[in-house]
């Protein structure tokens, strides 16, 4: 029978789950105790329990889900859940026991095609204990249909075979680890790349792409046995990480020695063919900075500054070449430490800078920032302390143009513009 759609279904309040015959009523809707019941009554389930789910435009609908002996029981209550006539949006989740685990499938909101059937009734791959078909672990909300889900004691083991279906993800899941949601071939590859490694080096968790070690000296251990592709982030439960991109490898020794200063990194990130790098202070960040990087990578360096009396360090961000943060980080730290200047991000074409709330402090600090030196014209935010900004482009040594308000008084960004234009020589 051809069903109207789901719009008018609610709307005019008439939809059935059940037929009237089968529950021996005519109410519109059945209540969860009903649907119970009448499953119940089915000879297939072993055991039955009611679920009420929710839909994320709103809504609740009933689900049964219901445990059975084999793929037979749960094709036969699959079918006597169709003849009982259920309401669009309400759905049954059949389970029964198959080689190595149990396996689940989703029934009743779309016709459940033979591939899906045949799936559910295959044995699960070895360490693998469950399959979902159609929902999603934990998940109480009818949108998630498109998922075949696996339980694994070994994820990687697992994701390297498991098996999907059309127009389905694949997601394997562990003890607080997960690959996937992905098309299932992009599962497979990457559980395979994660396969190569397992069990000759630094212990590891997966999570999505993220690779997981267990302190901040296994990161470039890990990340040097990957392949390049598929692409992963290996991390640490501090903040070091790198990805095994194409072009990264060559700067591994960089993230390696940069670790081996203790705790004069607090960061150190290689990513985007970037090579970031945080400091607690400006002074060990000085001291990287002379010695020379192996090979032209894109820095970015972060640092805290501060000058004596000053109460609260100023930060301070570059990015850009190497010979670039060279060239800008001395001046760039002296406008933070001894002008005022509370925060400083300098990039070849960007320059973003807290000053004062004082007025008349401003000079001081915009001819800090001046002093930089960058090429060209660049887009440049001030903002003050406490409040009011402006955006507009100049060069280093230019006046401000294309003034943009950014949100605040008119009055306070021409402050700022006149500021600006007054420290240009």
């Amino acid at each position: 029978m051809r069903l109207p759609p789901r719009p008018l279904l609610v709307g005019i309040g008439i939809l059935t789950l059940l037929l009237a015959g089968t529950l021996g009523c005519t109410a519109p809707r059945v209540s969860g105790e009903q649907l119970q019941r009448w499953a119940r009554e089915r000879p297939e389930p072993l055991l039955v329990e009611v679920v009420e789910e929710h839909g994320s435009l709103g809504g609740s609908f009933w689900r049964v889900d219901v445990t059975v002996e084999d793929v037979a029981s749960a094709r036969s209550f699959a079918d006597a859940f169709d003849e009982a006539g259920q309401r669009l949006g309400d759905a049954t989740v059949v389970s029964w026991r198959v080689g190595g685990g149990t396996t689940s499938l989703r029934h009743g909101q779309r016709p459940t095609t033979e591939e899906a059937w045949n799936l559910a009734d295959r044995p699960l791959p070895a360490q693998a204990t469950a399959r979902r078909i159609g929902i999603q672990q934990f998940s109480t909300a009818f949108d998630y249909e498109d998922v075949v889900e696996y339980d694994a004691v070994d994820v990687v083991a697992v994701g390297a075979v498991a098996e999907g279906l059309p127009g389905h993800t694949l997601t394997v899941r562990g003890d607080h680890e997960r690959l996937g949601p992905a098309e299932p071939d992009e599962v497979n590859r990457r559980a395979a790349s994660l396969a190569e490694v397992a069990g000759s080096g630094p212990t590891f968790t997966v999570f999505d792409e993220e690779v997981r070690v267990g302190s901040a000296d296994d990161v470039v251990a890990l990340a040097e046995r990957l392949p390049e592709a598929p692409n992963w982030w290996v991390t640490s439960d501090t903040l070091v990480g790198v990805s095994t991109e194409r072009g990264a490898r060559p700067y591994y020794p960089v993230v390696a020695e940069l670790l081996a200063r203790g705790s004069e990194v607090v960061t150190a990130t290689l990513t985007a063919g970037e090579l970031r790098v945080g400091f607690a202070d400006c002074a060990a960040a000085a001291a990287f900075l002379g010695e020379p990087l192996p090979g032209p990578v894109p820095l970015g360096l972060g640092c805290t500054a501060s000058a004596s009396g000053q109460r609260n360090a100023g930060g301070l961000w570059l990015a850009g070449s190497q010979e670039q943060v060279l060239t800008w980080f001395p001046r760039a730290r002296e406008a933070v430490a001894e002008h005022g200047v509370t925060r400083l991000d300098v990039a070849p074409q960007a320059i973003d800078a807290r000053v004062p709330a004082q007025v008349d402090a401003w000079p001081d600090a915009l001819r800090a920032v001046r002093r930089i030196g960058w090429q060209g014209d660049a887009a440049i935010r001030l903002e003050v302390v406490g409040g009011g900004a402006a955006s507009f482009w100049s060069s280093a040594d230019g006046r401000a143009s294309g003034e943009e308000h950014s949100g605040t008084s008119d009055a306070q960004a021409s402050r700022l513009r006149a500021a600006w234009d007054a420290t240009s020589p």
